[in-house]
């Protein structure tokens, strides 16, 4: 009987040993496990500076993620992305959706590359405008949580750099220079329409700047 009791004292012990180091380094495990899960989507490696994740708060704040290029479309980030923070609605849970208080995205730069063959990474990852919105109607018929729109979106873009690996390669790129730009009421892709437009104005008014 001893034995038995010792036993379970020690399995005890060893369980709140593991809850605490779980509680400690659950940031560390959230930016391992994303990371991966990035890397699998995209076929290209992903790093991550930082991640902090308040359980309570309902937030996510992921720094310094920066997401290569697919094989083939050179040794550029696709993009960096200096912030992503995300403050979610709890009671949304309650409704199947997932919905968002606050968003906010710093995205430092995105590289535009076409290969030798004429292929674009974009059109490669699927990550056109109708290819977001055919997945965003994908996910909104199924039975997992549905998009359920942000509140408050807060933008800041610096510039999108365009790269052609065909002979003779060269590179431009486009200064947006946008920040902190705000949208509400955010709930499908057209809803980011203005922000578009912004885009379009401040690359004809800034110009390309021409690389190599």
């Amino acid at each position: 009987m001893k034995t038995l009791v010792k036993v379970l004292a020690g399995l005890l012990g060893l369980a709140l040993v593991l809850v605490v180091v779980f509680v400690l380094c659950f940031d560390w495990i959230a930016k391992q496990v994303m990371q991966k899960a990035l890397g699998g989507m995209t076929g290209s490696e992903v790093r991550i500076s930082n991640v902090e994740y308040g359980m309570y708060r309902g937030t996510l704040r992921i720094s310094g993620l920066v997401v290569g290029n697919p094989p083939g479309f050179g040794g550029t980030p696709l993009l960096d992305l200096p912030e992503l923070y995300l403050e979610s609605d709890p009671s949304s849970a309650t409704t199947n959706g997932v919905h968002f208080k606050k968003a906010r995205i710093n995205l430092a730069e995105v590289s535009i590359v076409v290969d030798v063959q004429g292929r674009t990474n974009i059109h490669s990852l699927g990550w056109t405008l109708e290819g977001l919105q055919k997945r965003e109607k994908e996910m909104g018929s199924g039975t997992t949580a549905r998009f359920g729109g942000i509140d408050e979106l807060t933008v800041s873009l610096g510039k999108i750099t365009s790269i052609d690996l065909r002979p003779p390669a060269r590179t431009n790129t486009i200064v947006l220079g946008l920040r902190d730009e705000k949208l509400r009421d955010v709930r499908t892709v057209a809803d980011l329409t203005p922000l578009l437009f912004k885009m379009v104005l401040g690359g004809a008014f800034n110009g390309f700047a021409p690389g190599h």
